[in-house]
Parts: structure tokens; sequence; C-alpha cells
């Protein structure tokens, strides 16, 4: 009888208390998300990297945003620092993220999806970068990607 009780305890205790994994994940691309509309730039490079450490591809939309910002920040961790740019550490955060991130590409460059997101030639520079990178494609026009990727 105690194990079936205690059974019966740890479902229920599992089914009241236990954290659902979608409300968890959202709260985590929220909390990373947040850091990227940062006034302090280094926050911003850093909400950045995390998004993609965990590869989260829900928020590249959000990080297409950032593809033209060239503000230069310093970031200092460990005692050690370097310079970079946040669009290049926003290119190395959708590499990072992958084939899943190709899919936000075709809604960005096909159907148009985020017109917020300035798409000058400059951008399509580092999307093709990027884009050649996931694939790895040797594709020099942007063009050849939007057949790629309607393919």
């Amino acid at each position: 009888m105690s194990k079936k009780s205690l059974f019966i305890f740890l479902f229920f205790s599992f089914f009241l208390f236990g954290k659902d994994k979608k409300e968890y994940e959202y709260n985590l691309i929220y909390e990373e998300v947040k850091k990227t509309f940062s006034i302090n730039s280094e926050e911003s490079v850093i909400g950045i990297y995390k998004i993609g450490e965990m590869r989260l591809e829900k928020a590249i939309p959000f990080l297409f945003r950032l593809l033209n910002e060239e503000r230069i920040v310093y970031l200092q961790y460990n005692g050690k620092g370097k310079w970079t740019r946040i669009d290049k550490e926003v290119e190395e955060a959708l590499i990072k993220i992958g084939k899943n991130s190709l899919n936000y590409f075709y809604k960005l460059l096909v159907k148009n999806e985020y017109p917020y997101v300035e798409i000058n030639e400059k951008t399509k520079e580092k999307i093709v970068y990027i884009i050649s990178k996931i694939t790895g494609e040797e594709i020099k026009e942007i063009e050849n990607y939007i057949k790629f990727l309607k393919e």
C-alpha cells in the first residue's frame, strides 16, 4: 500500500508543481531576447551569445533585427577581454543555431515576414556568409540562395 500511495503522491506532485517545458523555454527565450534590447551593448552581446550557445531558434527574428548593428563592444570575461561588433556576434549565433535557422531566412528573404529588418547590400553579404557557413555551399549571390532556400 505504501508504494501505491508514494506513486500517487509523486504523480500529483509532478502534475501540480512541475514546470511546463514550453513555459520554461518561453522564459529562457524571453530573458535572453530582453538582453538584446538593452542600452548596455555588453549585455546585448551576452544575450546574443547565449542565444547562439543554447540554440534558441525561436529568438532568430530578434537576431535579424541586429544584423545591421555595427557598434563596437569590449567584452571582459575571466580577466580576458576582446573587441567585437554586435553584427559579428549575431552572425556567429546564427551559425551556431545552424540548419534550423534556414527556415527563418526563407521567411525573411522569400516571404518578407520580418518588415523591421532592413536588407541592404551589407545585409545581403552577411546573409550570404551565414547561409554559406551553415550549408557548406559556395554560392556568391543572394538570388542563388533564395533559389536554394525555395527548394
